[in-house]
């Protein structure tokens, strides 16, 4: 039995991740930063497929390497064994893009943004020799390996990438816990959630004192007010009283009261907040503010100059969407943040190379309800006090999170016109959106319209 046990152990530790799946190859790449081999074949009628399965795919050696440096997407185009449906449009998509000539076996490298490195020729080499050849065509190892942890955080999912060296991982990861720490003392600040926050302490004060803030609080909520100057109230921390009446769940009440929406409509005003000296904040009786449009931009950015300060140059952080990059990634690439379709989370429509650079995608998608043939996203309108309506997503790219974070949410209300006006206005500041009807919209300058 123990001999058993420590067979099973020693095949499953040495077994390549294979799938038949191109949205799971490409999530398994990304997570262990590995290769893709796409194999085309016909498995029960191409004699050279059957062979090539049989002598290297199986072969222990392969899979061994296989399971450190590969995730292999099987491709089939079998004549007796009928497939699904999904699988089967997914794999003549993939023979249209890859394999137009219709060759079997045919083996590709691709990486993880699932572009092609390199196309590989079997003919009958011995395991060892294929496996030569596939290192040949692979970055060399740096020594370096790419620290990830994904976390809950600030009401959301708080992703960190660290590449570090091999033999640091001690430090890494503890230099990784000190970001978490740094998330958690920004939301314990900032999160409406939290009775002891300096944003909390700002709304239970409402129309009685003025509250004595943090600097950095202070300093951001003075941002904000700048930025609500610069999108003509768009952007207003002081939303919050709308969602007194909308809800977005099953108890939302039908039809629609305008009149409740114009009383509260008195309440959003970033103007009436007062912004005091010696860091002092007050607010209107019924008034209350939110930093959920900027504060996971904001902590994005306090992060990213903790890892700078830190030495370190090459990382990811990811704020379920605020996403920072800086450097490269592992192998000396640039990171790729992916822009989703609105209508499909698992389709991407564009990929973007990003280097210092914050990527920040605000959507329409995530919370809604419908209610008479419409769909009425969460994102209010800070004018009208009624959900947006006409695009579906905005990106923004930018030095900073914390811009980028509260731009996408502002150009959702301005719409394409105003947003586009603005963002080409401001200087190292990109966008891409995405209409109601799926057409895509880009900012002058931004070399991605292909």
């Amino acid at each position: 039995m123990l001999l058993l046990l420590l067979f099973c152990m020693i095949t499953t530790f040495a077994q390549a991740q294979t799938t038949t799946n191109q949205a799971e190859a490409i999530r398994w790449a990304k997570e262990k930063n590995k290769t893709i081999l796409l194999v085309f074949s016909g498995s029960d009628w191409c004699q050279p497929c059957i062979r090539f399965d049989k002598n290297v795919l199986q072969e222990a050696a392969f899979q061994k390497y296989a399971a450190e440096a590969l995730v292999i997407l099987k491709c089939d185009f079998p004549q007796r064994t009928k497939l699904s449906k999904e699988t089967l449009q997914q794999n003549e998509a993939l023979a249209e893009r890859f394999n137009s000539k219709g060759e079997f076996p045919k083996l590709l490298l691709l990486d993880n943004a699932f572009e092609p490195i390199e196309t590989l020729r079997y003919k009958s080499q011995t395991t060892a020799e294929f496996i030569s050849e596939i290192k040949q065509q692979l970055p060399p190892k740096t020594g370096l390996k790419e620290y990830r942890k994904k976390v809950p955080l600030m009401g959301s999912f708080f992703e960190f990438i660290v590449v570090a060296p091999i033999d640091a991982a001690p430090e890494t990861w503890t230099l990784i816990e000190d970001c978490i720490a740094e998330a958690k003392r920004i939301e314990g600040l900032l999160s409406e959630w939290i009775p002891t926050s300096d944003i909390s302490r700002i709304n239970q004060a409402a129309g009685k004192t003025a509250v004595i803030v943090e600097p950095e609080v202070y300093d951001l909520l003075q941002r904000s007010v700048a930025i609500s100057k610069l999108t003509q109230g768009a952007f207003d921390v002081t939303f919050l009283a709308y969602y007194e009446y909308w809800k977005f769940d099953q108890t939302q009440v039908f039809p629609f009261d305008s009149a409740k929406i114009r009383h509260l409509s008195q309440y959003v005003d970033y103007q009436k907040m007062e912004l005091l000296p010696k860091h002092q904040v007050k607010i209107p009786a019924n008034m209350r503010i939110g930093l959920g449009g900027i504060g996971q931009g904001y902590a994005v950015d306090r992060i990213k100059a903790l890892l700078l300060e830190k030495g370190v140059n090459n990382f990811v952080v990811n704020s379920s969407g605020d996403v920072y990059a800086h450097g490269t990634r592992l192998d000396g690439s640039p990171w790729k943040v992916g822009i989703t379709s609105p209508l499909n989370k698992e389709k991407i429509v564009k990929w973007l190379p990003v280097e210092n650079f914050a990527v920040v995608t605000s959507g329409t998608s995530e919370k809604n309800f419908e209610y008479k043939n419409t769909i009425y996203s969460h994102i209010i309108n800070t004018h009208t006090g009624f959900p947006i309506e006409g695009l579906q997503s905005v990106t923004v790219m930018s030095n900073f999170t914390e811009i980028a974070d509260a731009l996408a949410t502002s150009i959702l209300i301005l719409g394409t016109e105003n947003g586009l006006n603005l963002v080409n206005q401001l200087p190292k500041t990109h966008c891409i959106i995405i209409d109601k009807d799926q057409k895509i919209h880009y900012s002058d300058d931004l070399e991605l319209k292909k």
